[in-house]
């Protein structure tokens, strides 16, 4: 009997202890929802949160204004998450304004969409996490340091257009380095960036095989797309109106350039409110932005003029082996474009009326001139080599020939032919010898056939061409 009793109170007292240590043991917050975000049931809380809704958890930054910046922490979040511009609380709408300080830090999410309200990014806040691709809303207007760095998984990063310049912050009073370790293949670039100005704004292109550039960018901060040196094509639209130093350092593989037609100048120029020049790789191709760019194609379809602030004297694409140029309908002016030795051939139309110089441009075989009035020079030095003058060819329109043997600098061609400017002349590259790399439609995505409407067709050569279709 009395060893029945005591093998029940060893019971009782085991299941008594069990049933303690179970309620000591329990989280005091169980009640995350999994459902919308795909975070762990048995992930991390942060260390402080006001608000946990859907999987997410909040601090409450006003309750005047009703905004809720988003915190976590190490292992706090996993796999999908998504971000809402604001969320209902107890009756109230409140929005979600920032993300916080180390808030996916080393976190194993995937990817992580952001709502339309954000307008912060905190130091750290994705710092070694698994994330895949992320889009920067419009709203964001500040990147703090080491936001993304380490994330060794991201590989396509895109800036929403807007209108607001993206700061990249820093705060530490140490240089800024941004995406450090990112091996990003896709960039898409939809707004200004103001950063660290003698710094690249970001750390590592060279596995950038794609950026794009939106219509709402005015202006490449220095060394912006420095270190790109996988991509091949590169249009710039008509938005543009500033170049800054290094915007395009080392983008050795860069063979087609396009600056899309437009009314507006494009100011070249080196730092802001600075007198420091360089850039390049050295000699006399150091203030040449493209210098290290094996460019084959060039579209300018616009003026472009160096600040005075720029000591160099204007240089854009010195010694890069052009082989086709294509002037817009909305150029003037046309810049120096020299030691561009591959340049066989040239056509000026009627609406360019002063060109800067093409010394150094020996292969130049054949000059084609539209106007009926020579375009006047800057100097009547240094505008072609002299093995040009004896050697091309000047194609001018029917009964031209006089004017041009008599005006500054053209009369110095030994040949000067006139031609009828409605018949075709035999052109340098035939469509026979090339063939479709790539096609873009209006709005620079890339397609895989002719679309309705604007295509932009990049050939083999590195030749571009639009086409309607």
């Amino acid at each position: 009997m009395n060893k029945a009793v005591k093998i029940v109170g060893l019971i009782m007292c085991i299941l008594v202890g069990t049933l303690k240590g179970f309620i000591q043991a329990a989280p005091l917050n169980l009640n995350i929802n999994v459902v919308k975000n795909n975070v762990l049931s048995n992930s991390a809380t942060p260390e402080k949160y006001d608000l946990e809704i859907d999987g997410i958890f909040y601090q409450i930054t006003s309750i005047d204004n009703l905004k809720l910046k988003v915190v976590g922490g190490e292992n706090v979040y996993s796999g999908d998450i998504v971000i809402p511009d604001e969320v209902d609380y107890r009756g109230k709408k409140f929005q979600i304004t920032s993300i916080d300080y180390q808030c996916f830090y080393n976190s194993a999410v995937t990817t992580v969409k952001l709502g339309d309200n954000i307008s912060s990014i905190g130091s750290y806040a994705f710092y070694g996490s698994t994330i895949r691709e992320i889009v920067i809303p419009a709203s964001v207007k500040t990147l703090y340091e080491h936001s993304f760095d380490n994330c060794q998984s991201l590989t396509k990063l895109t800036i929403s257009d807007g209108t607001d310049v993206l700061d990249f912050y820093s705060s530490s009073g140490n240089v800024p380095v941004y995406f450090v370790n990112c091996p990003i293949e896709y960039l898409y670039i939809g707004r200004n960036i103001d950063h660290w100005p003698w710094n690249p704004a970001f750390e590592d292109l060279s596995n950038a095989t794609e950026i794009k550039i939106g219509s709402t960018v005015t202006e490449f901060d220095n060394y912006l797309l420095s270190g790109a040196s996988k991509i091949t094509s590169l249009i710039i639209p008509q938005s543009v109106k500033t170049l800054r130093n290094g915007a395009f350092n080392n983008c050795s593989s860069l063979k087609s350039v396009i600056f899309e037609d437009g009314e507006e100048t494009v100011i070249y120029t080196s730092g802001r409110g600075s007198t420091e020049t360089g850039g390049g790789t050295g000699g006399s191709v150091n203030y040449a932005m493209f210098c290290d760019s094996p460019i084959e194609y060039l579209y300018i379809g616009r003026n472009f003029q160096v600040a005075s602030n720029y000591s160099s004297s204007g240089a854009m694409f010195d010694y890069t082996p052009v082989k086709k140029l294509e002037i817009g309908s909305m150029v003037t002016t046309l810049i120096a474009l020299r030691n561009l030795r591959e340049l066989s051939e040239i056509k000026l139309p009627k609406n360019v009326e002063n060109v800067s110089s093409f010394s150094g441009c020996n292969n130049l075989r054949k000059i084609i001139c539209d106007s009926s009035v020579p375009p006047s020079f800057k100097s009547e030095y240094s505008n072609f080599s002299n093995i040009v003058f004896v050697e091309a060819t000047l194609y001018v329109p029917k009964g031209c020939v006089g004017t041009y043997q008599m005006a500054e600098v053209w009369k110095n061609f030994f040949e000067i032919t006139e031609y009828d400017e409605n018949a075709a002349l035999s052109p340098v590259i035939t469509a026979e010898s090339v063939s479709i790399t790539k096609i873009f439609d209006i709005n620079s995505q890339l397609q895989t056939h002719l679309q309705k409407g604007l295509n932009i067709i990049i050939y083999s050569d590195g030749s571009v061409k639009k086409v309607i279709y």
